[in-house]
């Protein structure tokens, strides 16, 4: 049978977890696309939630928000966005510690950022390789933060897993709660194990063009709540903290 939380576990699996999540906030930096980027008001203060996936300091956030997007869309000579300023913080902490971009897959929609300052003690973090493949029907849950106006405290939502795929990749989908802000955040199943993390994964420009409706049909049906698997993820930081070894580690 599959395993749904009572009250009393929800409250132990947000307090055991809650601690790895943090917020970033960055500015995002708008360049080029002259009256389209006026109308979009320039550059933005941004805040997420973010995954500290390494007790070194290497956080976990959704590229999209960071400006990945619009790097991927957007032709050549373009307007862009670029992430600067990047702050990091931990706990209750308001002020924050710089951090900077390690890594980016953007076909997985996924940006590795790094605390510039090695912590005292190993901070809370979320073991990847901690995992396990979901069944269609579990109930599954997302932990993140709330926004500066709400303190920034931790919440937890539940959904279940409506089913999966192997094209274009092997990914979970799930309703409710993941569709929309649970992008770049981890899934856990009932035992508090990781079953993967929530991504916008999009066609490129070419693909989505061809999809019904048009580019932003295309963008309503990817926007279903897809979930890389936990060992997709496991891979891809890897091969994160590989590209930038000392950063990665805190040097």
């Amino acid at each position: 049978a599959l395993t749904v939380l009572e009250a009393a576990e929800l409250s132990k699996m947000l307090e055991e977890k809650s601690p790895a999540f943090v917020t970033v906030k960055f500015i995002l930096k708008m360049e080029g696309g002259g009256d389209m980027m006026r109308m979009m008001g320039g550059d933005q203060e941004v805040e997420m939630t973010g995954t500290m996936v390494d007790p070194a300091g290497v956080v976990l956030v959704n590229s999209t928000e960071m400006g990945g997007f619009m790097s991927r869309f957007m032709r050549a000579g373009g307007p862009k966005a670029t992430p600067t300023d990047i702050k990091v913080l931990i706990g209750d902490d308001t002020v924050g510690i710089d951090g900077k971009i390690i890594a980016r897959d953007s076909e997985l929609d996924l940006t590795w950022v790094r605390v510039d300052k090695a912590p005292d003690k190993p901070y809370a973090f979320i073991d990847l390789s901690n995992n396990a493949k979901p069944k269609i029907g579990e109930t599954i849950y997302t932990v993140s933060r709330m926004g500066k106006f709400f303190d920034r405290a931790p919440v937890v939502n539940e959904s279940k897993v409506t089913g999966m795929t192997r094209k274009p990749r092997e990914l979970y989908f799930g309703g409710g709660s993941l569709m929309g802000g649970s992008n770049g955040l981890p899934s856990f199943n009932a035992e508090g194990k990781i079953v993967g993390i929530a991504s916008l994964i999009l066609p490129d420009e070419d693909e989505m063009g061809s999809m019904g409706g048009g580019m932003f049909g295309g963008m309503r049906e990817m926007m279903a709540g897809a979930i890389l698997p936990a060992e997709v993820v496991v891979q891809a930081t890897a091969r994160a903290k590989e590209a930038a070894p000392g950063e990665a580690e805190g040097k």
